[in-house]
């Protein structure tokens, strides 16, 4: 069994489709941006629900003249889900901190 210490100073390991992380040193720069949608889609339970959910939601919040701002946008994907179900002239900014993670929400 692996002490404490050694898992606590272990090394980047592999989090799955070509993503390194070291223990609570989460980042969406580098590579990760490529597969982060494959990614998140199997490692967090639900995810696809969670976005099935919002969509319903959101028609009772989202008319033609709205704003709809989503923080921590990763790559976009909830965005654009919710820009292709309003196709109504409401309008959808996606924010995020990461600069390669926009990068490769801009080129989606």
């Amino acid at each position: 069994m692996a002490s404490v210490e050694s898992i606590i100073d272990s090394s980047s390991s592999n989090v799955g489709d070509g993503i390194d992380s070291l223990n609570a040193a989460w980042t969406f720069g580098g590579s990760t941006p490529q597969y982060f949608d494959s990614h998140v889609s199997k490692s967090v339970p639900k995810y696809q629900d969670g976005h099935d959910i919002v969509l319903a939601l959101s028609d009772f919040f989202i008319n033609e003249q709205s704003i709809v701002y989503e923080l921590g946008s990763s790559t976009g994907a909830l965005t654009r889900k919710l820009a292709g179900h309003h196709n109504k002239g409401a309008k959808f900014i996606g924010i995020d901190i990461e600069e390669a993670i926009i990068r490769q929400a801009n080129h989606l």
